[in-house]
């Protein structure tokens, strides 16, 4: 047990339980002190104490000040001048040691000296003030892990001077630079080397920008831009969005933004990228188009607008086009023409249907190739420019449509109106 009066701010007294009496006699004056606390150090004020070695007591130097950690980050530095004799002429050298328990375990405030255990290198500098170089990157990657935390991200020049750590710096530039460093000690570096923003990186940072907004939701994984699950990888807007500027400044991206305006713009990358500009207003059309349970969804919310309500209080019928239209759901009425028209809608959802369709509506050849053109939409497997089989019809309960095939002609006179139709060429 330590005796009272005596600390141990590194947690092990054993080691010095074996020193000598006279040691052991000099640590009755020696006091209990929480480096961490700015509190702690000004009180005791260490300007001119001594500094000497924990293990055999050699005299290294005088504190000259104690440098506080720039706005609370990182740890307080003593500068230590080592070499100082009275008239011996010979050039003063300065040392930064942290003040952390671990390097500086004890002080003895009678006789106004601080005791260190330096770790190997931090006391062997030069005339230049680096370290050896075998030991320079040892010793920063060390005081790096109190500065960077879990960013690991190599600091800049700036950074490292606002810290009050430009000896870290000297390093780093004396190591190679920036990237160099960054590189060899596994961090991350402040900015991406020059040259790096070419059309296939900035496609790489895209996809890796977009990963990253992926997130489990009720035990799946769902994009929190786009709404869509994780179920297949091919098909997905996620995987084809261009970030937009606000998304990219609102994210700290500001480097992938100044990379894509290098580039050409936002339009330009998009383009050459094959991508497409993101926006919430273009995320809810694609997904009312092809995502028919948001469409549902979008589609019961419609039907709740007082307008449609009043035509139909028992919400069990499908809001006629004109409907829509007054409404100005554009949107919706565009999504359902994308899903095969509003006959096919009302049939997915199981609604009546109020599309009625006029006495002679089938004799019209615009309105039959319309219907044609939304039935062929909304079904993967056929070729838009070839009427439909009447066993697709048939299946799909658009005898109606079949009916109107067979009275201008039958597939091949309708196949041959869409052939000429799709070239151009008149009716």
């Amino acid at each position: 047990m330590a005796r009272p009066g005596v600390q141990n701010l590194r947690g092990g007294g054993k080691a010095l339980a074996a020193r000598s009496t006279r040691s052991l006699a000099a640590r009755s004056s020696r006091k209990q002190v929480d480096w961490s606390t700015l509190r702690s150090r000004s009180a005791l004020n260490l300007r001119d104490w001594e500094v000497a070695k924990l293990h055999d007591g050699e005299f290294i130097g005088r504190v000259v000040e104690v440098i506080e950690p720039h706005r609370g980050v990182g740890h307080a530095l003593l500068n230590v001048v080592i070499n100082n004799p009275a008239g011996g002429g010979l050039e003063e050298e300065y040392r930064l040691i942290p003040l952390v328990s671990d390097i500086v375990p004890y002080l003895d405030s009678s006789a106004r000296k601080v005791f260190v255990d330096p770790p190997a290198g931090l006391l062997d500098l030069d005339s230049d003030g680096f370290l050896e170089e075998e030991d320079e990157l040892r010793f920063l990657k060390r005081e790096l892990e109190a500065l960077v935390g879990k960013t690991n991200q190599l600091p800049s020049r700036s950074q490292f001077e606002s810290l009050g750590r430009c000896d870290l710096q000297k390093i780093v530039e004396k190591q190679g630079g920036h990237f160099e460093v960054a590189a060899c000690l596994g961090y991350k570096p402040f900015k991406n080397p020059p040259g790096y923003w070419d059309s296939e990186n900035i496609e790489a940072e895209v996809a890796k920008f977009l990963e990253s907004f992926w997130v489990v939701s009720r035990d799946q994984m769902r994009h929190s831009l786009t709404g869509e699950t994780r179920t297949s990888a091919e098909g997905l807007l996620a995987t084809k969005l261009l970030p937009n500027l606000k998304l990219l400044v609102d994210s700290g991206r500001h480097d992938l933004v100044y990379a894509i305006k290098m580039n050409g713009g936002f339009k330009a990358t998009a383009k050459e990228l094959g991508r497409t500009i993101y926006s919430p207003k273009m995320v809810h059309k694609h997904r009312l188009q092809w995502d028919f349970h948001y469409f549902e969804k979008e589609m019961r919310k419609v039907m709740e607008h007082p307008d449609c309500l009043k035509e139909c209080p028992t919400m069990d019928k499908l809001p006629a086009q004109r409907l829509i239209r007054k409404i100005r759901r554009h949107d919706v009425d565009a999504a359902i023409s994308h899903h095969g028209g509003y006959y096919e809608v009302a049939r997915k959802m199981n609604l009546k249907s109020s599309f009625k369709r006029v006495r002679g509506y089938w004799n019209d050849k615009e309105n039959l190739l319309r219907e044609i053109r939304a039935f062929v939409s909304n079904t993967t497997n056929l070729d838009g420019a070839t009427c439909p089989p009447y066993s697709e019809l048939e299946s799909a309960g658009r005898l109606d449509l079949k009916y109107g095939i067979e009275i201008h002609g039958g597939r091949k006179a309708i196949t041959s109106l869409l052939l000429k139709e799709e070239s151009g060429v008149d009716r």
